[in-house]
């Protein structure tokens, strides 16, 4: 399997894994008491996949992209 490959079949069954994860979300929630001290990391992670969703940017290239010397300065 290639990158492309997933890359389409991820995109092809975007909403069928979104609703999974989200009732993933809800049972843990639910399960776990303790999962109230992870609200603080929801908006930073949503705002994290925005960016990447609407830009198609991808993760490795935002990590290469930190890594280089003077990449945040300008």
């Amino acid at each position: 399997m290639t990158f492309e490959s997933v890359r389409e079949a991820l995109e092809r069954n975007q909403v069928a894994i979104h609703f999974i994860a989200v009732v993933a979300a809800a049972a843990v929630a639910l399960a776990w008491p303790a999962s109230g001290a992870l609200e603080p990391l929801i908006n930073p992670a949503l705002a994290l996949l925005v960016f990447v969703t609407f830009l198609r940017f991808r993760f490795r290239t935002l990590a290469e992209l930190l890594r280089m010397p003077g990449s945040c300065r300008r």
